[in-house]
């Protein structure tokens, strides 16, 4: 479905801005919302807003401001929604990273926040990248019980909302890469740069932020996994 809108969130992100690049090349009909953290000059040709989804207030009141801009018809109908935010930091203690969880809600602490940092620990470290699975693993989880949720839905037009969770596979390429990520990470990074052309022919799963962006585009036009639901890795359903 054309003339409808799709919102990214993170579109200032490295793979989001080739998903941008490649909507606006290769489907320019759909309308794009970019959503960002923190919004610069507004493309004309786009509708950027800022949002920081580490608060829920702000959360609510784009939602609302989404849907009020589809009812006045300033916005087209909303055909999709590309969650592609995230927050990076493999180094610095946890109590430094957002967002944080309210006090009532502490029995999803072991979730987002599962161990405090110990610089006895040799590998302390290791709990930013823990942490960062772990948020990876709330994502799957909460897109697998949002598809249940639809599917049993009595409405019939919320049952053929479809969630898909796509690991994007190892960007080598990440702009996040040099900040707050352990030096030997950003190394290996740098070495695998300019062999992932070579190596991804062996190893698929490495691979340029550009090739994920393409993949991101093509599932958010229905290009690619029309109407399918579940857990992709680099297009293919796991």
């Amino acid at each position: 479905m054309t003339d409808t809108t799709i919102i990214i969130t993170g579109a200032n992100g490295s793979a989001a801005l080739h998903a941008v690049d490649h909507i606006l090349t290769h489907s320019p009909s759909f309308t794009l919302a970019l959503v960002v953290r923190n919004a610069s000059e507004a493309d004309p040709n786009v509708w950027i807003r800022q949002l920081d989804l580490a608060h829920l207030q702000e959360v609510h009141d784009f939602s609302r401001t989404v849907a009020s801009e589809i009812s006045k018809g300033t916005l087209p109908l909303l055909a999709g929604i590309v969650c592609n935010a995230y927050w990076w930091n493999l180094v610095d203690p946890m109590e430094v990273i957002p967002p944080t969880i309210p006090a009532e809600m502490d029995k999803l602490d072991l979730l987002v926040k599962p161990l405090p940092d110990d610089p006895a620990v040799a590998n302390h470290h290791g709990y930013g990248s823990y942490r960062y699975g772990m948020s990876k693993l709330a994502g799957v989880m909460w897109g697998h019980a949002l598809n249940r949720r639809l599917e049993k839905d009595q409405d019939a037009k919320l049952q053929n909302i479809t969630v898909a969770i796509l690991n994007q596979g190892g960007i080598t390429d990440l702009r996040a890469m040099p900040r707050n990520t352990p030096r030997g990470m950003v190394v290996i990074s740098k070495v695998m740069r300019p062999l992932v052309h070579v190596v991804r022919w062996v190893k698929p799963y490495f691979r340029l932020a550009a090739y994920t962006g393409a993949d991101m585009a093509r599932m958010a036009t229905n290009e690619a996994c029309s109407g399918e639901r579940g857990y992709f890795t680099l297009l293919k359903k796991d």
